[in-house]
Order: C-alpha cells, then sequence, then structure tokens
C-alpha cells in the first residue's frame, strides 16, 4: 500500500513539474508604436527645428509592431499644416494625396517588424507649425489600437542686420616668430536670434591649420556660443565672402558679440594662413576691430583705426 501511494506521489509531482514548464500562450494584444522626426541642418533627427521661409524641411516616420499578433490592416494619416506643401518626394508613396493630409496603407504588418516614411515638405509662410502623424491598426479578431506623435518646425525670415562691407586690406591669421595672431569683431545686434555671419576672407599659401570661427559673449575670450571649422581645402584663395553658419542663438539688447578667428594653436611649421578683410576708419559704430599678436593671452581693440569686413544675419 505505501508503495502504490509513493508512485501516486511521484506521478503527481511530475506531472505538476510538465504543467509548470510547458509555456503558457500570452493573450493576444497588438501593439504599435508610432515616431515622427524632422531633420535638423546638421542631419541629426529632432522633435523641432527652426528655418527659413522658403526651404524645404525633411519628415521621418517609424512605426514597429511592439505587440505579439500580426497588424492586418495598418492605416497611417501624416496631417500637413497649411504652411507646408508636400513635394511628392517620400520613400513610400502615399496611397492617397488629400491636400493637407497624406495616406498610406499596409497590410501583414508582423510583431518585431518596422516602417520608415521619409519625405519633404516646402515652408511658405512664417509661423509655429505642428506635422501630426496618426494610425489605427486592426487585426484579425477586430481588436484595434491607434496612436500619434507630432513634429514641429518654426519658419522665419531672416535678414541682414549688421552690414559692414566696406575692404581696403588684410589681417592675417598666421603663426608668426613674434607669435600667433588671431582677430575678432565685435558687434551688437539688432535682431533677437543671430543665424550666420559673412566674412571676407581668402587664405595665402598652404596653410597646414584648420581656419575655427567661433561666435562669443561679451568679449573675445567671453562665453562661446558656437564654432565652426574650415579646413585649408574648403576656403578659396580669392577673396570672398564666406558664410558661417552657426546654430541660431537668441541673442539679449544691448549685449555685444564678438565674431572671433583665434590664432593657430600650435607652430604650424610655416608663415601660411588666411587673411580676413577689413576697412580703414570707424566704418561701424556697434563695434571693434579686435586683434592678438600672442596666441590670444592679450587681445587689444582699435575702435576707431580699422573695422573688419562681416555680416551678420538674424530674425525677430
Amino acid at each position: 500500500m505505501m508503495k502504490k501511494i509513493c508512485l501516486i506521489s511521484i506521478v503527481s509531482m511530475l506531472l505538476l513539474t510538465v504543467l509548470n514548464v510547458m509555456p503558457v500562450s500570452a493573450e493576444p494584444e497588438p501593439m504599435c508604436e508610432i515616431n515622427k522626426y524632422v531633420k535638423n541642418e546638421d542631419g541629426s533627427w529632432d522633435k523641432n527645428v527652426s528655418v527659413d521661409q522658403g526651404e524645404d524641411v525633411s519628415f521621418l516616420i517609424t512605426l514597429v509592431n511592439t505587440g505579439n499578433i500580426t497588424i492586418t490592416n495598418l492605416e497611417l494619416y501624416d496631417f500637413l499644416p497649411e504652411s507646408l506643401i508636400y513635394l511628392g518626394n517620400a520613400n513610400i508613396p502615399p496611397f492617397i494625396i488629400d491636400e493637407y493630409c497624406l495616406y498610406w496603407v499596409f497590410y501583414n504588418f508582423q510583431p518585431g517588424h518596422n516602417i520608415t516614411i521619409s519625405f519633404n515638405a516646402l515652408t511658405t509662410v512664417t509661423g509655429f507649425f505642428t506635422n501630426v502623424a496618426t494610425f489605427f491598426a486592426v487585426v484579425e479578431n477586430e481588436s484595434f489600437t491607434y496612436g500619434n506623435d507630432s513634429a514641429s518646425v518654426s519658419v522665419h525670415i531672416t535678414e541682414i542686420d549688421v552690414n559692414q562691407s566696406k575692404f581696403d586690406r588684410g589681417f592675417p591669421i598666421r603663426y608668426a616668430n613674434d607669435g600667433s595672431w588671431g582677430g575678432a569683431q565685435s558687434f551688437t545686434p539688432t535682431v533677437n536670434t543671430i543665424t550666420s555671419v559673412l566674412i571676407y576672407l581668402r587664405k595665402f599659401g598652404a596653410p597646414t591649420f584648420n581656419l575655427k570661427v567661433e561666435l562669443r559673449k561679451n568679449s573675445p575670450t567671453g562665453t562661446l556660443l558656437d564654432t565652426i571649422i574650415f579646413t585649408p581645402s574648403q576656403v578659396a584663395s580669392t577673396w570672398n565672402w564666406l558664410n558661417i553658419d552657426f546654430d541660431d542663438n537668441v541673442v539679449a539688447p544691448n549685449i555685444t558679440y564678438f565674431i572671433v578667428i583665434p590664432p593657430p594653436s600650435s607652430n604650424p611649421g610655416n608663415n601660411f594662413g588666411y587673411e580676413w578683410g577689413y576697412a580703414l576708419g570707424n566704418q561701424y559704430a556697434g563695434g571693434s576691430y579686435w586683434f592678438t599678436r600672442n596666441g590670444g593671452l592679450m587681445w587689444r581693440d582699435l575702435p576707431t583705426m580699422y573695422e573688419f569686413t562681416f555680416k551678420t544675419y538674424g530674425y525677430n
């Protein structure tokens, strides 16, 4: 009798073990994730950007089936504000284009799979606009899920703010026996946001160091707001306007800002470099000509004698 009871107990334990290790089927659950982005000037994807009126903007939509069941029918709607015009270049063409709405439909969207859609739109008016993408997903058992995401575009008109275009000579940015030379120009913006500057410049000889252009606040060594670097091959040997496309910087009223070309940080092995154009006399009352000849240890200004040749751009 004892042996029989033991045998029953062993069988019961084995059955319980088998039941415990058997996989339990998960309840079917449709799930989908959507993300919407717009491209920055540097090529990265973000949730909002600032652009000039008339520029193209690039949008990206990603969809991922994060559920455990195939979505039999996935509908995607992208609603463009009236300020944005679809340019017809989507990598997956919309099934329907209805004025400011783009419509796609996808079938048998399996778990773990993803869909990526990109397209461009033209900005037509100024203002702040939001582009919304919404999906509706249906599975065979007629359950469904939905969601949306958005990306925003701020459209403005960039205009010239400071225009000191007079040119007489060139100031060398180079390494010399008496020290490294650098130049800076202060200015007082009248706009709320600085977007870019132009400097009149050329390279001479065959420089072996990069040209660095900085935007600083309060002094040539003050708070660094942005830096743009050019290799020697990117700078012409003839006098030209060089576009310095800084990140958009909101500026404070009555504060002085500086365009700085710092001297080379080490001996490049020759005296070749770059020349920043300048004019004789005090051509611009809102700023001053600055220079250093000792590697940036000391900066000196000559407010009434010279002015670097430059232009600034921005918007309110």
